[in-house]
């Protein structure tokens, strides 16, 4: 197995517990919290190799984006159970078209100049410590765009990693544990 070039530090995810035995069922898994916890980072770690691997791949930035852990939050209890995961493309970016001008692709004042349309993504991760994601900061370092859906997701990939690597420690930096 080929290793990360920018490892996975985890964050600490309260475990413990054990689910109610579904009546249906009739089953009982002591276990099935470290388990999931398990099978999320093993997804996790797969999906960072497959996009260091191919960072220009826009299905491979995707879903990178959609599963890292700046995105994280908890719902209603700090708890494995309650970590919502996978939802950092669909929560956690803006995006939007723009006018720009084509030579400095910023939006110009002066009239006439913004000709250019680029698709613009702004980065918002989600607190861990705050419950039901309600906080999110503008990483406005990791913010970019492009011609085309795609390249903006693939640009925006490229600057989260560049900043955050693979997990939350400079998240969590900035935030104080956040």
């Amino acid at each position: 197995m080929t290793k990360l070039k920018k490892p996975i530090e985890w964050p600490e995810i309260d475990c413990s517990g054990h689910p109610r035995q579904d009546s249906l069922l009739d089953v009982s898994w002591p276990s099935l919290y470290r388990d999931l916890q398990k099978m999320r980072q093993d997804e996790w770690a797969k999906l960072s190799k497959a996009y260091e691997a191919e960072p220009d791949s826009f299905w491979r930035s995707w879903h990178w984006v959609q599963c890292h852990p700046v995105f994280w939050y908890f719902d209603h209890k700090r708890h494995e159970s309650n970590l919502q995961w996978g939802r950092g493309t669909d929560e956690g970016l803006e995006i939007r078209p723009a006018m720009v001008d084509p030579n400095t692709r910023k939006v110009e004042k002066r009239k006439g100049r913004n000709t250019h349309l680029e698709i613009w993504a702004e980065v918002f991760p989600a607190s861990m410590r705050q419950l039901g994601g309600g906080i999110r900061l503008h990483d406005y370092e990791c913010d970019t765009g492009g011609d085309t859906y795609e390249q903006a997701i693939v640009n925006v990939a490229a600057k989260i990693y560049e900043k955050h690597g693979n997990d939350r420690r400079v998240l969590a930096k900035e935030w104080g544990n956040g």
